[in-house]
């Protein structure tokens, strides 16, 4: 139905908008992914249902795969070292961009956010990629 329906009108809009065009998809976009690589997106934003290694392996090049730290689980619900040592791991599993999964959740504690940043610094000064 995705192929069907909605990527050709993914398509259409991305022949029209001038800029850069993300899309967020929520739930486990797996199944959809080799699709939407070729829909017109700069950017695609999963969320941490869809596994980054396989997501990137789908998506190679074609998109900037955006995503995936928990905002629940993990922003949310954990410690500061928990939310630094998952959004490493979504660095090193293929994410181009590190974000949370979806929105943040409200109550967010500050610090986990800050972990969330130093983790993104710390990748990328250790791999002198910036």
């Amino acid at each position: 139905m995705f192929e069907s329906f909605v990527l050709p009108e993914y398509k259409k809009i991305n022949k029209k908008v001038n800029g850069l065009k993300t899309l967020h998809m929520c739930g486990d976009s797996t199944a959809i992914l080799e699709s939407l690589s070729k829909s017109g997106f700069d950017g695609i934003s999963i969320e941490e249902k869809v596994d980054v290694k396989r997501a990137k392996e789908i998506i190679g090049n074609r998109a900037c795969l955006i995503g995936n730290v928990s905002p629940s689980a993990t922003l949310l619900s954990k410690s500061p070292e928990d939310v630094k040592r998952e959004a490493m791991q979504c660095i090193r599993d293929g994410v181009d961009i590190l974000a949370p999964g979806c929105g943040i959740a409200p109550h967010t504690a500050l610090k986990n956010m800050k972990a969330f940043v130093a983790a993104r610094d710390e990748y990328y000064l250790e791999n002198h990629i910036l």
